[in-house]
């Protein structure tokens, strides 16, 4: 095994069930890889600083993740680890639709004087439940599958932040 540095790769090839597998961890873009026959499974992860609540478009680096990816058919699963932000999929082709997204999202979930969370946040974290923390999407011909006026967003409730979200290429 060897590791690079900065753009560099680890790489291991080894056994399991009596498959020759190989690991590779690219670590600028790529959190690991892993080959294993005709299947290519990939992480990728992304930072994004969040200024104020809003829905920011993360189609392009989905579609750069499956790019380098070279995963032809499959899925990509897009995930935020966070509470206080989700993902989803909806109209990207008018910005009025996210921001009557957000006039909906803040009348369902208003700041309530009963919340008893300490940080105040009560809203972001229903918002966030609301959207969920991640979709999945198909990889056909080495193209996500989309319909002509969808993206992928990164939903956040609570800013201002420093986030990260990942997305997971899946290929069969």
């Amino acid at each position: 095994m060897y590791f690079g540095h900065d753009t560099g790769i680890a790489h291991s090839i080894f056994k399991l069930n009596g498959f020759e597998m190989e690991l590779h961890a690219n670590i600028r873009y790529t959190a690991h890889r892993l080959l294993c026959e005709e299947e290519l499974d990939m992480i990728f992860e992304y930072g994004l600083s969040a200024a104020r609540e809003d829905f920011y478009n993360i189609t392009r680096q989905v579609r750069e993740a499956v790019a380098k990816s070279a995963v032809k058919d499959g899925i990509a699963v897009i995930f935020c680890p966070h509470t206080t932000a989700g993902i989803t999929i909806n109209e990207n082709a008018d910005p009025d639709v996210t921001r009557d997204l957000l006039i909906g999202l803040n009348k369902v979930s208003p700041n309530n004087p009963e919340y008893r969370h300490v940080e105040e946040n009560s809203p972001a974290h229903l918002k966030a439940s609301l959207t969920g923390s991640g979709v999945t999407v198909i990889i056909d011909g080495g193209r996500l599958v989309l319909g002509t006026w969808q993206g992928i967003y990164f939903c956040e409730f609570d800013p201002p932040r420093t986030r990260k979200f990942f997305v997971k290429v899946i290929g069969v």
